[in-house]
Parts: structure tokens; C-alpha cells; sequence
């Protein structure tokens, strides 16, 4: 077990559970609020509009959410725990994306707003509808796609590129469904924007040749990830005075030098992402409002 505490955490809590459980995570605000800002600046585009999401898969911790949201960063979630936190936190979207989804998931989305459900495959299209349909509404989806070529319609991680719009026409089908993007993952440790650029390009490549009226339903190209970046940081010792700090305040001795990110490296990656994502994708006729997401849950809380 895990336990997670702020540097403003009484000592005898901390003591008490450090006899019980190991590693202690620490949360500094403003290293966050940092990551935060880096990640959002490095994305600004006039002409590409990019929303940011958290996936609290990378750490769930409400404190840590709290900051992502009140610092405008939205959330993606995979169960009903995480998409009541969500909700509490007044994430303002939530892309509720999960290999094991559940009917008390789908019920509670449904009562809700602003929450994208990703589906992975034929079977949930059928699952989800029947659901929407006995609650009386229709759900926002975005489908997930995967790049390993295998022959499984059934997959729990997406549908394969070339069998797109298939689902898409299926989707289209569904009476309580409605079909508005497109979402991919390639890895959490992926530390060069190359790889990414590589499948924005094969998704250019295949949205050419399908049909308009569904070309125009995409809102948004959603990419996981993580963009473990930090990789390439460099180490930057924290302050001197918070690390005696805390050495003091808990009898510990303490080697603490977190990993800062250069925002010079995180604009480079996030420049050459947008550039490609504008060159491939925007000048496709009726995909030019379409919309960049990302997932950078790893850069924001591990650096």
C-alpha cells in the first residue's frame, strides 16, 4: 500500500504511517503548477485548440487532482471511483476511458455531462447503447484505435486503423450513441515526439479516404500516453531549506532532488506534435476545427 501525504502533514501522522507502508509520495504545489504551465504553453497554438487531460491512473491522490483541475486541466478516468472524483473536483470535461467497462459506469455517465466515453470494440457499442436507450440519453464516444495490426475485433485496447470507420458506421447506427472522435495510446515511457508524429500521420493518411459525413463528426484526435519527457530532463536540486525542512521536522535523511523538466525540451516536443498534427490533419477538408487532446499524466506527476 501507498500512502501519499503534503509536506504540511503533521509528523506524527507521518511517522505513524511510515511504520506501516512504504514509499511516501510528496506533493509540492508549485512543482506541479509548474509542469502544468510548461505543458500548456509548449501546446499553444492560434489556430489549434488543445485541451489537456489528466488521467488519474498516474496518481489518483484527490490532492494532486484538485490542483490539476483548479488549474484547468480536465480529466480522464477508467471507473466509477475515479468518475465520482472527477465530478467532485468539477473537472469541466471528462474522457472516461477503461478496458472493463461496467453498467453502473455507463448508468452514472448518464447522468451526467461533458463526459466522452472511448470504446475499444463491436461488443461495447451494443452494451453501451442498450444502456444509454433504457436511460434515456445519448452518450458522446470517441473510438480507440491501436497500430499492432492483430485480427481482433474484440480487443480491450481499440480497434485496429483500418477498421475505423466500420465501427464508426456501427456507432452511427446506435440510437443513444454519438460518434465525435477518435482517441489512440502508444506507451507511457515514449520519450521522443517522433513516435507520435509517426501515428498522427497514418490516422492523416486513412481519415482521407473515408466518407465526409463522417470525417465532419470528428471533434477532437485524443493521444495517450503520458509523454514520459522527463527522461530527457535534467535533475534540478530543490531548495535547500525544504529538504532540511523535512529532514528535521521527521528525523529523516533525506536525498530529495526531484526531476524538473526544462521547458525548453517540453516546448520542443510539444512544438513538433502540434506542427505535425496541423500539417497532417488541419488541412483535411472538414477536419480543420478538429481538436488536439492529450494525456501527459506522466510528465505532470513524476517530474
Amino acid at each position: 500500500m501507498n500512502i501519499q501525504v503534503s509536506i504540511l502533514s503533521k509528523r506524527k501522522t507521518l511517522m505513524d504511517q511510515t511504520k506501516k507502508t512504504s514509499p511516501i509520495f510528496v506533493c509540492i504545489k508549485k512543482a506541479l503548477e509548474s509542469n502544468i504551465n510548461n505543458i500548456k504553453e509548449s501546446f499553444k497554438d492560434e489556430t489549434i485548440k488543445t485541451n489537456i487531460f489528466y488521467p488519474y491512473k498516474t496518481n489518483d491522490w484527490e490532492e494532486v487532482c484538485k490542483i490539476i483541475h483548479d488549474n484547468e486541466i480536465n480529466a480522464e478516468v477508467s471507473n466509477l471511483k475515479e468518475l465520482k472524483q472527477a465530478i467532485k473536483l468539477k473537472a469541466k470535461k471528462i474522457v472516461y476511458n477503461s478496458p472493463l467497462k461496467t453498467e453502473k459506469d455507463i448508468v452514472f455517465i448518464s447522468k451526467h455531462e461533458n463526459i466522452i466515453t472511448i470504446i475499444d470494440n463491436e461488443d461495447e457499442i451494443e452494451l453501451i447503447n442498450n444502456i444509454s436507450i433504457k436511460e434515456k440519453k445519448v452518450l458522446d464516444v470517441g473510438v480507440r484505435i491501436r497500430f499492432n495490426n492483430k485480427k481482433n475485433n474484440l480487443s480491450r485496447f481499440g480497434t485496429n486503423l483500418e477498421n475505423l470507420e466500420h465501427i464508426i458506421n456501427k456507432v452511427n447506427k446506435a440510437s443513444s450513441l454519438k460518434f465525435i472522435g477518435i482517441h489512440f495510446h502508444i506507451g507511457t515511457k515514449i520519450t521522443k515526439p517522433d513516435f507520435y508524429c509517426k501515428r498522427i500521420r497514418l490516422i492523416s493518411n486513412y481519415l482521407r479516404g473515408i466518407k465526409k459525413e463522417n470525417k465532419e463528426k470528428i471533434r477532437f484526435i485524443d493521444i495517450g500516453g503520458g509523454f514520459g519527457i522527463s527522461e530527457i530532463g535534467t535533475y534540478l536540486t530543490l531548495q535547500n531549506f525544504i529538504v532540511n525542512k523535512i529532514n528535521k521536522m521527521f528525523n529523516l535523511k533525506i536525498n530529495f532532488r526531484p526531476r524538473i523538466i526544462e521547458s525548453e525540451i517540453i516546448t520542443k516536443f510539444g512544438r513538433k506534435i502540434v506542427d505535425e498534427f496541423k500539417k497532417s490533419i488541419s488541412d483535411i477538408a472538414g477536419l480543420n476545427k478538429v481538436e488536439l487532446w492529450i494525456e501527459p499524466g506522466r510528465f505532470l506527476v513524476s517530474n
